[in-house]
């Protein structure tokens, strides 16, 4: 009876094994997960990089679920030495020492005055990076080409620019945050849900990513293996 009791213990413990496994192996590119600490990350091509900011989040997963996983499964899937994972085609990046790139095509452009940047990228957020990060890119073109220094002169991570009337247009972003690399975004986003604002003097609005007209729920359930979409806060039964 002992002998049997063990087999069966033993099988059991495999299977929760093979079980944990399989839920790590099954995250399918660019899925979003969040362990229980509240950091989010992207899974690419089965490693997880971690998602640095609120904005981040907004401009390149609206309208997609976080998936809450606990440790063991995220302890899974290995961490991606890439800081470029999360940085996309005409993405703007800003280095240590203030310079700012577009990047294309995997390689560097770097930003040559404020007049540029104010017609080319009116309203587009600034991603900081560090050194380990802007050398996995390819910088294109030489340091010394001609063209204005603009280290040091865009206001935190936004982008002013001007319309054709001359009015002054703000260009959107997280203002006030830190600005340091790897902002952690832990305890920022309610439940599985990104607060958003609107068009009206900045006023702040509890909305759902994708779909600003929709109320905010509550009542998500957030334990492990839970799922829920970002600004959604609602989690419907099948």
């Amino acid at each position: 009876m002992k002998k049997i009791k063990l087999l069966t213990i033993s099988s059991l413990a495999a299977l929760l094994a093979v079980n944990v496994a399989a839920s790590a192996a099954s995250f399918d590119d660019n899925s979003l997960i969040r362990g229980r600490d509240g950091k989010i990350f992207v899974v690419r091509q089965g490693q997880k990089v971690k998602v640095n900011s609120l904005d981040e989040l907004r401009r390149n997963f609206r309208g997609r679920e976080i998936v809450n996983v606990d440790d063991n499964t995220l302890a899974q899937i290995r961490t991606s030495n890439s800081g470029r994972g999360s940085i996309r085609k005409g993405d703007l990046i800003r280095g240590r020492d203030q310079r700012i790139f577009e990047v294309e095509h995997g390689e560097l452009r770097q930003i040559r005055d404020l007049v540029e940047l104010r017609r080319e990228h009116a309203g587009q957020a600034i991603h900081n990076v560090n050194d380990d990060t802007l050398r996995e890119f390819e910088l294109r073109g030489r340091d010394n080409e001609p063209g204005e220094d603009i280290r040091g002169n865009v206001d935190e991570n936004e982008v002013r620019g001007r319309d054709n009337r001359g009015r002054d247009n703000r260009g959107r972003d997280n203002r006030g945050r830190d600005n340091e690399p790897d902002e952690d975004i832990r305890g920022n986003v309610d439940e599985n849900e990104v607060r958003g604002r609107d068009n009206h003097a900045g006023e702040d609005n509890p909305a759902r990513v994708g779909d600003d007209n929709l109320p905010r729920h509550s009542g998500v359930d957030n334990a492990p293996g839970g799922r829920g979409e970002i600004g959604g806060g609602r989690n419907s039964k099948k």
